[in-house]
C-alpha cells in the first residue's frame, strides 16, 4: 500500500509547494495539503478513544514504540498539525471584524476561531497526556498546549 496516497496531511505552511516528512526512518509521507492561519476552521475534529488505539503508554524505555503509535494516531485523526506547531494559535481577537471604523471600539471577547482552536488543542493535549505513564507525566505537567509536549 502506498502511504503517500492514503495519508494526506499538511505539514508546511508554504502555499506554493508540496512537502514531505518522515515519521520513522525509511518511511516518508508526501503531502500536498497546506494550512494557513486563516484556514483554521471552527469545526472540532473529534478524537476516537485514545485508550483503545494507543495501548502502549510512554515510559522511560519505550519512546520509539510509543512515538510510532502516537504519530500514526494523530495523523489519522487529522490533528498532527497542532502537535508539530504548523497550526499556530490564532489571535484571541479577530481585529478585522472586531474594530468598528465608525466607533473605533474594540470587542474584547475572544474570536470563535480562537476558542475552537483552543478547545481542539486541549482535546489533543488530553489524548497525548492519557498515553503517558505516571513515570513521565510529571515532565509535561506545565505544558499548556499539545505542541509544547
Amino acid at each position: 500500500m502506498d502511504l503517500s496516497a492514503s495519508v494526506v496531511v499538511g505539514i508546511n505552511v508554504s502555499p506554493s509547494s508540496p512537502t514531505s516528512f518522515s515519521l520513522v526512518p525509511g518511511l516518508t509521507i508526501a503531502t500536498n495539503t497546506t494550512m494557513t492561519p486563516s484556514a483554521v476552521t471552527t469545526t472540532l475534529i473529534p478524537l476516537s478513544n485514545t485508550q483503545q488505539v494507543i495501548n502502549l503508554k510512554l515510559a522511560n524505555n519505550n519512546y520509539l514504540f510509543w512515538c510510532m503509535q502516537m504519530w500514526s494516531y494523530l495523523i489519522c485523526q487529522g490533528v498532527f498539525l497542532f502537535v508539530d506547531g504548523s497550526t499556530p494559535c490564532p489571535s484571541p481577537h479577530d481585529l478585522s471584524s472586531t474594530v468598528s471604523a465608525a466607533s473605533a471600539t474594540f470587542n474584547s471577547s475572544p474570536s470563535q476561531v480562537f476558542l475552537t482552536w483552543k478547545q481542539q488543542d486541549q482535546l489533543i493535549l488530553s489524548a497525548v497526556m492519557s498515553s503517558l505513564s505516571i513515570d513521565v507525566l510529571h515532565l509535561v505537567v506545565d505544558c499548556p498546549t499539545s505542541a509544547s509536549v
